[in-house]
């Protein structure tokens, strides 16, 4: 029997719906069953091959692409999909001959061609390939635009960027995403007064049931976490839908109110268990408080109540804040081979990185400097990014390591010794220890010490921002410390932090202070002195206390650290007070062993919001890295783009 043009059609849609579900394997096992009653049928071996490209199957994507277009040669989808499938592969130039001929043929071609250039090194090619497509920035779909302003930021090629902008001007409707990324962007460049403007031209543009999420983005852009929040609750103030109750649920979590976010969000799962954004904001909720059971029993409900719901990208999740970082490897590289949703290159070299996997980690760098998208800093120069720094580590650990064990040298001293120097090393001997220093055993994270009890940890409170003024965002989480009863609360600015430095140990240490690149080395160098030498609490001006100060001491006698788990430690780069804790665990014996407690991750959450996300840090990067100015052309244009005739009341 001869399918008819619509069954192939509705084949089609359902393997992309797949795809884009993350079900990459199902969708390539009904294409395959399919081509076996319609071999060669052209839209099915096209949606095949785009599907096995999702999969990570990039070879035998690259194949089928080649196959569509010696069968049609005009194919423009044959051909952009061989071109990607070779970026795939990293090769660019492969991917550049590819489309040769085809870069003008429309914004699809071009924006690609563009990409490969970047990451071939053609930088003139790619400025005459990009003035070409800012003439076509009208006909442009919103993520054409959205990744010919990334190619203009990428390329310091100004016309790019402010050809969208102009586009945008001239439409009536765009997307919320749209609409977010150009005011992040106006954070940095545009002046708080003039971006106020922006976000009312923006704010006309949308649909008006997206204008909420939209001016919660902007409030914490602008004014911070707490802000936002408000923002939220005086524009939905119910009763709400999923989306507005996803969006109250993760304005609870930015703002660091994690435990009525936690509560919030369980309402909101047992009222609407289907809602995807609800359960991603509910997961968040179960991590940030540390309640990491309870995440695995709601997803147990879930497959309960749905067994064909795929829950492994959210166990994985768990998993790795358990620290099950071979588990949660195994089960990724298992979804990976069956096509399934799964970790991203970064993810794999995180995990590579944190356990240590040499060679794991060199493939999974490979495939970060050919992701799609990539930017020059990474594709380029690669070790000079956190990642390459963190591999650069890991590789001259294992050289001398291997050098020490050929040597001769036991392996417990070749560990120990290399402790000193090496993250590695450091964390796992941390990690060794950690069941034997966990919270004592009748800690509760509500419980406080009687005044006048044994506790050796003073009642004081440490805090640094590098100025006399500080931002009022950070004054209100600042405040949970100050409030704390029974702590005394000091701030230090950058010159009461010189002058206790001179006092206490010198000119040495005052001088290593101002040879820091940034506050954060600052803090990190004056937080270590602090505490040397008065004992106490420090805390860093983006932690928010959520509990007990009193209780958070109790955990346990002399020193308090907080052990993060390896996928999120790896972020801050090689540790310094790991190496340091490692050191003194082998010399340290029993009684000295007594004064040290390591909490794990969730336990810390108990008492402390680490890290709330602050208006401060959304900066990000400016347009041009060397002298932190954009265009003024373009930030003239993002001023004056104006008010589309105001919201009407359709969707």
């Amino acid at each position: 029997m001869q399918a008819c043009p619509d069954h192939l059609a509705l084949i089609a849609r359902r393997a992309g719906l797949l795809v884009h579900m993350g079900q990459s394997g199902a969708a390539i096992a009904q294409l395959e069953a399919a081509l076996e009653t319609r071999p060669g049928e052209l839209r099915l071996m096209l949606e095949l091959a785009r599907a096995e490209l999702a999969a990570g199957r990039a070879v035998a994507a690259g194949a089928r692409y080649a196959a569509c277009l010696e069968a049609a040669p005009e194919n423009a989808q044959a051909r952009l999909g061989l071109a990607e499938a070779h970026e795939a592969q990293g090769a660019p130039d492969k991917g550049l001959a590819v489309l040769a001929d085809h870069m003008g043929d429309g914004p699809a071609p071009g924006l690609k061609a563009a990409e490969l250039m970047g990451q071939a090194g053609q930088v003139a090619g790619r400025a005459a390939l990009l003035d070409r497509l800012a003439g076509m920035a009208p006909r442009m779909s919103e993520p054409e635009l959205l990744r010919l302003f990334k190619l203009g930021e990428q390329a310091d090629h100004a016309g790019a960027a402010l050809a969208v902008v102009h586009s945008l001007d001239q439409r009536a409707r765009i997307s919320p995403l749209l609409a977010q990324f150009l005011m992040t962007r106006a954070r940095v460049i545009v002046p708080p007064d003039r971006a106020r403007a922006l976000q009312a031209a923006l704010e006309s543009r949308l649909p008006p049931s997206r204008v909420p999420e939209f001016r919660a983005v902007s409030a914490a852009l602008f004014s911070g976490p707490e802000e936002a929040l408000a923002q939220a609750r005086a524009d939905l103030p119910g009763p709400r839908d999923t989306q507005g109750a996803a969006l109250i649920g993760e304005r609870l979590l930015d703002a660091g109110h994690p435990r009525l976010g936690f509560r919030y969000l369980r309402a909101c799962v047992t009222r609407w268990p289907a809602a995807p954004h609800l359960r991603r904001q509910f997961l968040r909720a179960c991590i940030e408080t540390g309640q990491l059971a309870a995440g695995h029993a709601w997803l147990d409900r879930l497959e309960t109540r749905d067994p064909d719901l795929d829950t492994g990208p959210e166990r994985m999740a768990l998993m790795t804040q358990e620290g099950r970082l071979e588990e949660t490897r195994a089960l990724a590289e298992a979804r990976a081979a069956q096509g399934l949703r799964t970790l991203s290159p970064r993810q794999f070299l995180d995990l590579a990185l944190a356990l240590g996997d040499l060679e794991a980690s060199a493939r999974a760098a490979q495939e970060v400097q050919r992701e799609p998208g990539a930017g020059r800093q990474n594709a380029a120069h690669f070790s000079t990014t956190l990642h390459g720094a963190q591999f650069n580590e890991l590789r001259l650990y294992h050289a001398a390591r291997d050098h020490a064990l050929q040597a001769g040298e036991p392996e417990a001293e070749v560990e120990a010794r290399l402790a000193r120097d090496f993250f590695f090393p450091a964390k796992r001997i941390v990690a060794a220890h950690a069941d034997r220093f966990g919270p004592r055993p009748d800690s509760r994270p509500d419980s406080r010490p009687a005044p006048g009890s044994d506790e050796s940890v003073p009642r004081q409170i440490f805090q640094y921002w590098n100025s006399p003024a500080v931002p009022e965002e950070v004054g209100a989480l600042m405040q949970s410390w100050r409030d704390a009863p029974g702590f005394e609360h000091h701030l230090y600015d950058r010159a009461r932090a010189l002058a206790f430095l001179r006092k206490a140990f010198g000119t040495g240490h005052a001088r290593a202070f101002q040879l820091a690149n940034s506050p954060a080395e600052e803090c990190d160098f004056l937080r270590l002195c602090l505490l040397y030498k008065h004992g106490g609490i420090y805390a860093d001006a983006d932690d928010r206390l959520t509990g007990d100060a009193g209780a958070l001491i109790a955990e346990g006698p002399g020193l308090i650290l907080a052990r993060e788990n390896d996928g999120t430690w790896f972020k801050t780069g090689p540790g310094l007070v790991t190496r340091a804790v490692a050191s003194w665990l082998a010399e340290a014996g029993p009684a000295a062993e007594r004064g040290l407690t390591l909490l794990s991750l969730p336990q810390l959450r108990a008492h402390v919001h680490p890290h709330v996300r602050l208006g401060y840090k959304s900066s990000g990067s400016y347009w041009n890295a060397r002298d932190a100015h954009a265009p003024g052309a373009l930030v003239s244009a993002l001023s004056g783009l104006t008010p589309h005739g105001g919201n009407n009341s359709n969707d």
